[in-house]
């Protein structure tokens, strides 16, 4: 996988990623709260005095993404009554803490950020001017939106600790080991109708529908498919051709055994997308495909299990024809287009240009099924400008750098993965669960999506900044 100068090292860090997980699932399923309690606190220690950032990131990641149907949706540290702290608050607390002592880099998505918060400031006295009595207290949606204010500077966090070429060749290694235990959940699940966590836990709820949805670690995948496709790209082979090309099949089948229709259709996007940008350079492309199809074809021979599966995606996919021929519904699978997004666009309409903000209605109407919809109702049309200048900032950004790039004949091909990812990203957030916007992150089952980003970012930034910094000291030696 790895050179050879740096294979034990990174043989190491895949031994430790997988002591972590098994100690937290042991520890989530069997495990008194003390236990757990002290687990989660010893994990925070080590993550402020350890110099391998990624392993705890990456491991923060895994254990919020439900992968492989190991890991539940609570990791408390503290649970009294209304009041929890759970590990990604003191895992967002400590990165801030870690950051504020190194030397800042720079992030070249900032500006756009920084008018993103001031909105969101300004969306709480929105909301405070509209009320924000919820719960059976009446503190619950402040309560929440407090827990929302600690995570949120990970954002910056997260790129001052993952900034170097090497962390996101380390982290890489990491996500391409796990991609197996979530495939190995999910395949489980399919087969048994319940996850692991389910079993260990003593709380069996097995399915009796016809076909069940393994819905595990799919933040994780998509950030190893990013990661996948950036190394494959590269002319000198930091991990095996061979072995990133499985790597890539193996997150499409993650995704595909989902049967989630938005999300098949991002990881499609960008799929094709990456093919036709670098089809005359993709030299592995005449054996990477027969080695999918042969790997393809063994799956369905090896399982008629995992082959319905397959057709159950297909023929949730299949729904898409109704829809293109004027069913908004799509066979009746569909509501985001008709019933939901009626129910938040007629609140919308009640307060079009600033939205409710964070107020206890705007929180009541808000539906992370259809984001678009939620955007314009909770932050308004100005909330709805405030989002897409954050996304057309980083595509401007990225592509006049592109151009810049080739016109003084470099190559320049990695940095449009940040356009192509964050066109799908932007896919799946109209078409499966809202990533954008301001209401979302209130609930904490929708945590993970804050860690997703913030990483998400940060590999964004490490491409820009390593193109940007390049192209500098090309522009230099030419000039010497």
């Amino acid at each position: 996988m790895i050179k050879k100068y740096n294979l034990l090292f990174k043989r190491n860090d895949i031994l430790e990623i997988f002591i972590l997980i098994l100690l937290a699932f042991v520890i989530e399923t069997r495990a008194p709260q003390i236990v757990a309690t002290l687990f989660y606190i010893f994990t925070l220690f080590r993550f402020f005095t350890s110099k391998k950032n990624y392993i705890w990131i990456a491991f923060t990641l895994i254990i919020y993404n439900y992968t492989g149907g190991f890991f539940g949706s609570h990791h408390e540290i503290i649970s009294s009554g209304l009041f929890s702290f759970s590990y990604i608050e003191g895992f967002s607390f400590v990165a801030l803490l870690k950051t504020l002592s190194l030397k800042k880099i720079s992030i070249f998505y900032k500006k756009p950020f920084i008018i993103y918060f001031i909105y969101f400031g300004f969306l709480i006295g929105l909301g405070a001017m509209h009320g924000m009595l919820y719960g059976k207290t009446g503190f619950g949606l402040l309560y929440m939106l407090i827990k929302n204010i600690i995570l949120l500077p990970m954002f910056f966090s997260i790129p001052n600790l993952i900034d170097r070429e090497k962390g996101l060749q380390a982290f890489a290694n990491i996500l391409f080991a796990v991609i197996y235990l979530n495939l190995l959940g999910q395949f489980f699940t399919v087969f048994a109708r319940t996850s692991f966590f389910s079993i260990a836990s003593s709380k069996i709820e097995v399915s009796n529908d016809s076909f069940v949805r393994p819905i595990y670690g799919y933040y994780n995948v998509f950030l190893t498919l990013f990661l996948a496709i950036y190394f494959i790209s590269f002319e000198k082979a930091v991990f095996k051709k061979k072995y990133l090309g499985i790597v890539i099949f193996l997150c499409g089948l993650s995704i595909f055994l989902t049967a989630t229709r938005g999300w098949i259709i991002a990881i499609s996007l960008i799929l094709v997308s990456w093919i036709i940008f670098n089809f005359r350079s993709m030299k592995m492309l005449p054996i990477l495909l027969p080695l999918f199809l042969v790997l393809f074809s063994l799956i369905l021979k090896l399982s008629p299990t995992i082959e319905n599966q397959l057709a159950f995606s297909m023929d949730r996919m299949s729904t898409l024809e109704s829809l293109s021929q004027g069913d908004l519904t799509a066979g009746n699978t569909l509501l985001r287009l008709t019933t939901r997004h009626d129910l938040v666009m007629k609140k919308f309409y009640e307060k079009p240009i600033f939205g409710w903000g964070f107020s206890s209605e705007g929180f009541e109407a808000n539906d992370y099924h259809v984001g678009n919809q939620s955007i314009l109702m909770s932050g308004g049309i100005v909330g709805m400008l405030v989002i897409l200048y954050m996304l057309l900032f980083i595509i401007k950004k990225t592509a006049n750098l592109y151009g810049f790039i080739k016109k003084r004949g470099m190559s320049a091909r990695s940095l449009m993965l940040i356009v192509i990812f964050l066109i799908g990203l932007f896919v799946i957030h109209s078409t499966s669960t809202q990533l954008f916007g301001f209401l979302p992150y209130l609930y904490p089952l929708h945590f993970n999506k804050l860690v997703f980003l913030s990483i998400m970012f940060a590999f964004f930034n490490i491409l820009f900044i390593g193109q940007y910094n390049k192209c500098i000291s090309f522009m230099k030696n030419k000039n010497a």
